[in-house]
């Protein structure tokens, strides 16, 4: 992939170079066309094995990557926060997959986990090395780990600090009167290249309402996903 980056020709051109194609980029890593479409089905891929990298969301190359991964068939894979720019539906089908992996009787694959969030914890964790400010704390099996008072703690301050967090907001809100709407999207549509990914959006936020965004929205076979909040 970094290749593709280097011989990047899109300045020379009157077109915008897309990069190697999906299919491509997990196929010459183990130039098994069986492999290559199993890990296109579970990761969620083969609506876009056509597609470029560059035409990639933040989620579909992480996706991509760890196909590429796989594709190699290790027999231990180490995954750096792994769930990061995925949306819930492919947060779900990637835990599973990566169970089955896991657990399988042929050929299970051990892994490395690194998570920054206890939530991201996959439910078939053995032990769990805890680091804090870089620093190594020591390791204990899943259950140690669930009753570790430590955490109990961390998860206690965590719930107050965000409790006395949004008080202070509350508390501290600044007024203003806008004129309504504060903001309007009238038939708003967003493309990326030359993919549509929504269009037809009529959209207004009045002086004081808040909103958040949430995905999937599917339309013309094209998926938009956002977690953005708006206040």
């Amino acid at each position: 992939m970094l290749n593709d980056i280097k011989n990047d020709e899109t300045n020379l051109h009157d077109v915008i170079d897309i990069g190697r194609n999906v299919y491509s980029l997990i196929y010459q890593l183990c130039h098994d066309e069986s492999l290559t479409q199993d890990l296109l089905q579970e990761l969620d891929l083969l609506h876009l094995r056509r597609h470029g990298f560059r035409q990639l969301s933040t989620g579909e190359t992480r996706r991509v990557m760890l196909g590429r991964a796989l594709a190699i068939e290790p027999e231990l894979l180490i995954i750096d926060n792994i769930f990061n720019g995925l949306d819930v539906e492919h947060r779900q089908s990637l835990i599973r997959y990566l169970t089955k992996l896991s657990v399988r009787e042929k050929s299970p694959i051990q892994m490395l986990v690194i998570f920054s969030r206890e939530e991201d914890m996959p439910e078939w964790i053995d032990n769990v090395a805890l680091f804090n400010q870089g620093e190594f704390k020591g390791v204990m099996n899943k259950t140690t780990w669930e009753q570790h008072p430590l955490i109990s703690q961390i998860k206690a301050q965590s719930i107050q600090q965000s409790e006395q967090m949004i008080a202070l907001i509350r508390r501290h809100q600044y007024h203003t009167e806008f004129d309504d709407p504060v903001f309007e999207i009238k038939q708003g549509q967003v493309n990326y290249l030359d993919n549509i990914i929504f269009t037809g959006i009529n959209w207004r936020i009045d002086n004081g309402q808040h909103w958040q965004i949430q995905g999937p929205y599917i339309t013309r076979s094209h998926f938009w996903r956002s977690s953005t909040v708006l206040q």
